[in-house]
C-alpha cells in the first residue's frame, strides 16, 4: 500500500493503516505488496512514479507511462506501459535480484485483475523492468474491463527480492549475523563454513582446541577459531584468507571452484585430526559418523557375508526420482547378481545401522554423460521437506529417535562450467530462516529457502539444492548459545581470563617472536655457510605438498616442488641460487629443473609443448621447430612488418617436455584432449635449437615417461622409467611396480587410434647423456629418511 491510494476491495481504513506503519517500520524486509492510484486516467499524457515502497533497504516505485506500440497489423496503437523501478537515484555500481507480479486492479465485483510476473536482476544500468505494452489503453477505458472507476485506475506490485549487493547492507543490524567474505571463488567454502559455525555443539569443540602453540601460517585449527569467533563478534563480514594460505592455495586456486563434498572431507579431516587427544576428542565421529552394513547372501540361504562401514554423508540419487525417500528407497535397494550359467544367484545391498546426529545429504546432480563425454548437471524437480522421518530405514526403529529437522541448503546456481554458491540455514531450529550469499546475509521465507529450490522448470532452473544438512530433533538443541560457548572458552582455557580475541593476539605475537628468533637463527646460519659454501651445500630438507587432490595435473605437483626448492635456496643467504643448484645431482636433485636461471615459457624449466603444436606435429623434432617458429607482425598500413620469437641460450641437465594435450573446445565449451599420435625416440640431439651447438652437449637420453589414461573429466597415472640409462624399462603403477619392455614404454603410449586411443604420454623426461652417467646409485640421503616408526606393543 502506498501514499496517494485508498484501500479497496473492502479493505478498513485501519487495515491499510497497519500496513503503511509495517512498511515504514521495516525497510530490510524480503517481500512487499503496496500500490498506486492514477487519477484522470484518460488524460494521462506523461509518466508518473509512485511514492516509495522500501523492501531490502532499497527504494521501489512504481512507473506508468503511455506509449505507442506497432501492433501485428502493422498499425500504430496506444498502449498502457507499466514498469517496477528500483533505487532510482544511485549512481554507484549496485545489483539486486527481484520478482514480482504487475497486476491492474479491477474495482467493479464479478471482474479479476490482469497480471503479469517479471523476474530481472536490477542493477545501475537497468533500474526499472516491465512491459511497454501491459494492455491496450482502450482495454483499459473499456468498462466492460471492469478496471476503470471514476476515471482512474489501481495498480499493485507484489515484489520479493534478494539483499543487494553494492549497496550499504548491514547483514548484522538486519538479520543479528555477517557473512564471509569471497576470495574469488570461495562461495562454496564459505557456504559450508556457515553450517559449520552454527552446529553448536562442533562450535563448541573449535572453541576448546588447544592452539596456543600453533604455527598461524599452517594451522587450520587456529585459522577456523578465528573465523568462528569473527564470525560471533564482528559487526562486519569476515575475511576468511588466513584459512586459504593453511591450505597452501594462491590466488589462482582462490578463483577456481572446488567440490563442496570434498571440502567438507577435507575440513572434518583437519579438525579431526587436531581434536586427537584433547578433551574434545572424538566431537566430530559423534556429530557426524553413521553407520551401514554392506551384505551379500544366497535368496534361498542362510549364507551372508556382511561387512561394516562408516561414513559422514549420503550420496543420494536424485535421476527419476520425485523426493527423498525415493532416493533413500533407491539407494538401499538389492542388486540382484547372476553367474556365468544364468542359475546361480547373490544379492548384493547395503542397510543402515545408525545415522549421525548431524547428516549430509549430498544429492548427485552432476553425471556423466556417455554421448557428450562431459559431466551434465540434472536439474529435474527434487523434493525435501522441512521434517523427515528415517525410522524406517533402521533396524530398530521404535528404540532409535530418527526424526530430523532441516538445518542447512546448500545451493548451486550454474551448471559444470561455472557457478554460485549461496546457503539458506535455520540456526536454530524454529524454522526461520536465512539466506548467507557471501559478504550479504538476509532474512528469507521457508518458501525461498526450500520449495524454490527444489529444481525443475521455472524462473531458475538451474539453481537448486545440491547439499542438505539435516540434524536430528535433539541435537538441535544440544550444546550452549553463542555467549555460553563463549564463556566456556574462556573458563577452560589456559587464559581464563582473556577474550579468545586477546588470545588470538597473543598466539600471533609468539608467532612474531618465533620469526625474529628464526630470522636470527637463520643470519648465524648464514655466516656459517658462507665460510664452508665451497665445501658442501647444506642439503635441503624434504618439502610436503599441501594436498595431491589440490593440483590440477602432474606439472602443477612438478612446478610446487620447484618453488619450495628455490624458496629454501633463497633462504640460505649465504648462497647465490645458481651455486645451489650446480651440486650434483644425487646431492640435491634440483639440478633437473634449472639451466643458467632460464625458466622456459613461463613454465619452471618445463618445456611446454602446445597442444596445437602436438596435433599438427608427429615427432618431437618438429614440436620444437613449431615452438621456435617466428611470427611476423604487420603495421597498420600492412608495409611494417616485425619479426617475434624466441631461442633457447642452453638445456638443463634433466629436460621435461610437457606435452600440452588438452585444449579448450570453443563448440563444446569444453576442455577436450588430443590424443593424436605423437612419436618421441629413446634418443633426441637438439644442437640445432642452440646457438652454440659445436660446443654444447646436446645429446639426450630419455629417462621417463609419465602415461595419462582416461580425458577432461578424470584420469589414471603411470609412469615408465629407465632409471640406470641401459635401455631396462620399468613400469610403476602406484604400489605395483612390473618390468616392461622398450616397446611398452614408448611405442604404446604415442597415442592415435589403437586398443588404448585415450593412453598416452603426458610428459617426457630426458637427461642428458652426461648426467645420466654419472649418476650414482649409493647417493647419500639423511638420517631421518631411514627411521620407520616402531610397531605398537601388543601390550
Amino acid at each position: 500500500m502506498m501514499e496517494g491510494s485508498s484501500p479497496t476491495n473492502g479493505e478498513s481504513e485501519s487495515d491499510y493503516a497497519d500496513q503503511v506503519e509495517e512498511m515504514e517500520e521495516d525497510k530490510a524486509r524480503s517481500e512487499a505488496t503496496f500500490r498506486y492510484t492514477v487519477k484522470n486516467f484518460s488524460k494521462m499524457k506523461r509518466r508518473q512514479f509512485s511514492p516509495p515502497c522500501y523492501v531490502r533497504t532499497l527504494p521501489w516505485t512504481i512507473l506508468v507511462e503511455p506509449c505507442m506500440e506497432q501492433m501485428e497489423d502493422g498499425s500504430r496503437s496506444k498502449v498502457f506501459g507499466f514498469y517496477l523501478q528500483c533505487n532510482e537515484k544511485s549512481e554507484s555500481p549496485w545489483r539486486c535480484y527481484a520478482t514480482a507480479d504487475l497486476r491492474l486492479l479491477a474495482c467493479q465485483e464479478g471482474h479479476k485483475p490482469f497480471s503479469r510476473k517479471i523476474h530481472h536482476l536490477f542493477c545501475n544500468e537497468h533500474k526499472n523492468w516491465g512491459f511497454k505494452c501491459f494492455m491496450r489503453w482502450q482495454d483499459v477505458l473499456d468498462s466492460d474491463k471492469g478496471f476503470l472507476k471514476d476515471d482512474s485506475i489501481t495498480l499493485e506490485v507484489h515484489v520479493m527480492a534478494d539483499a543487494p549487493h553494492g549497496v550499504n547492507w548491514d547483514s548484522k543490524k538486519h538479520t543479528g549475523y555477517v557473512g564471509l567474505k569471497n576470495q574469488g571463488a570461495t562461495n562454496y567454502m564459505n557456504s559450508l563454513l556457515q553450517t559449520f559455525y552454527f552446529i553448536n555443539q562442533l562450535r563448541e569443540a573449535v572453541y576448546k582446541m588447544p592452539t596456543e602453540s600453533d604455527d598461524s601460517s599452517e594451522s587450520v585449527a587456529l585459522a577456523v577459531q578465528r573465523i568462528f569467533h569473527d564470525l560471533q563478534f564482528s559487526d562486519y563480514s569476515v575475511d576468511a584468507k588466513k584459512l586459504t594460505e593453511t591450505f597452501g592455495w594462491g590466488t589462482l586456486d582462490s578463483y577456481t571452484q572446488y567440490d563442496v563434498r570434498e571440502f567438507l572431507y577435507r575440513l572434518l579431516h583437519d579438525l579431526e585430526r587436531k581434536m586427537k587427544g584433547t578433551c574434545v576428542e572424538n566431537t566430530v565421529p559423534k556429530l557426524f559418523e553413521s553407520k551401514m552394513e554392506s551384505f551379500i547372501k544366497f535368496p534361498n540361504s542362510d549364507c551372508k557375508s556382511t561387512r561394516a562401514d562408516t561414513f559422514y554423508d549420503i550420496q543420494l540419487n536424485i535421476n527419476g526420482k520425485k523426493n527423498i525417500y525415493e532416493s533413500f528407497d533407491d539407494y538401499l535397494s538389492i542388486e540382484t547378481l547372476k553367474g556365468k550359467s544364468g542359475l546361480e544367484e547373490v544379492e548384493k545391498g547395503v542397510s543402515f545401522l545408525s545415522f549421525s546426529p548431524v547428516l549430509p545429504l549430498n544429492l548427485r546432480r552432476f553425471q556423466y554423460d556417455q554421448v557428450t563425454k562431459c559431466s551434465v548437471k540434472c536439474n529435474d524437480r527434487f523434493e525435501f521437506y522441512e521434517k523427515i522421518n528415517l525410522g524406517k530405514y533402521l533396524p530398530n526403529k521404535e528404540a532409535t529417535n530418527a526424526d530430523y529437522r532441516l538445518h542447512a541448503v546448500l545451493v548451486h546456481n550454474g551448471d559444470n562450467y561455472g557457478s554460485q554458491w549461496v546457503v539458506f540455514i535455520n540456526p536454530v531450529g524454529d524454522f526461520k530462516w536465512y539466506k548467507f550469499d557471501d559478504e550479504v546475509v538476509s532474512r528469507c521465507t521457508t518458501e525461498e529457502a526450500i520449495e524454490d529450490n527444489y529444481g525443475g522448470q521455472g524462473v531458475k532452473a538451474c539453481t537448486n539444492a545440491y547439499m542438505l544438512v539435516y540434524m536430528s530433533e535433539y541435537s538441535f538443541f544440544l550444546g550452549s548459545d553463542a555467549q555460553s560457548l563463549f564463556s566456556c572458552r574462556q573458563t577452560e582455557s589456559a587464559h581464563s581470563n582473556t577474550s579468545i580475541m586477546q588470545r588470538l593476539r597473543e598466539i600471533e605475537d609468539n608467532q612474531k617472536t618465533m620469526t625474529q628468533t628464526m630470522k636470527r637463527t637463520n643470519v648465524n646460519q648464514q655466516l656459517m655457510l658462507t665460510e664452508s659454501k665451497k665445501n658442501r651445500v647444506p642439503r635441503p630438507p624434504h618439502f610436503p605438498l599441501n594436498s595431491l587432490r589440490d593440483f590440477i595435473d602432474v606439472n602443477q605437483i612438478n612446478d610446487e616442488q620447484f618453488n619450495n626448492l628455490v624458496v629454501y635456496y633463497k633462504s640460505l643467504g649465504g648462497f647465490t641460487l645458481d651455486e645451489a643448484v650446480t651440486v650434483s645431482l644425487n646431492e640435491t636433485m634440483t639440478e633437473h629443473v634449472i639451466s643458467q636461471l632460464t625458466w622456459f615459457g613461463d613454465r619452471h624449466g618445463t618445456e611446454a609443448l602446445k597442444t596445437s603444436k602436438v596435433t599438427s606435429a608427429i615427432y618431437v623434432y618438429e614440436s620444437f621447430d613449431d615452438y621456435l617458429n617466428i611470427e611476423t607482425l604487420k603495421g597498420k598500413n600492412g608495409l611494417e612488418e616485425v619479426e617475434k620469437g624466441l631461442s633457447f641460450l642452453s638445456f638443463p641437465p634433466v629436460l621435461l617436455l610437457h606435452l600440452s594435450r588438452f585444449q579448450y573446445d570453443r563448440g563444446t565449451m569444453c576442455s577436450m584432449k588430443c590424443n593424436d599420435r605423437f612419436e618421441f625416440s629413446e634418443r633426441i640431439n637438439l644442437g640445432k635449437y642452440l646457438q652454440n651447438e659445436e660446443f654444447t652437449n646436446a645429446d639426450y637420453r630419455l629417462y621417463a615417461v609419465l602415461v595419462h589414461s582416461g580425458d577432461n573429466h578424470g584420469g589414471h597415472y603411470v609412469v615408465f622409467i629407465n632409471p640406470a640409462g641401459d635401455g631396462e624399462w620399468y613400469k610403476f603403477d602406484d604400489d605395483v611396480v612390473s618390468r616392461c619392455t622398450k616397446e611398452e614404454a614408448i611405442e604404446h603410449n604415442y597415442g592415435g587410434q589403437g586398443v588404448k586411443p585415450c593412453t598416452n604420454a603426458y610428459m617426457l623426461v630426458y637427461m642428458s647423456e652426461r648426467s645420466q652417467s654419472s649418476l650414482d646409485s649409493d647417493a647419500h640421503f639423511p638420517d631421518s629418511c631411514g627411521q620407520t616408526e616402531s610397531a605398537p606393543s601388543n601390550t
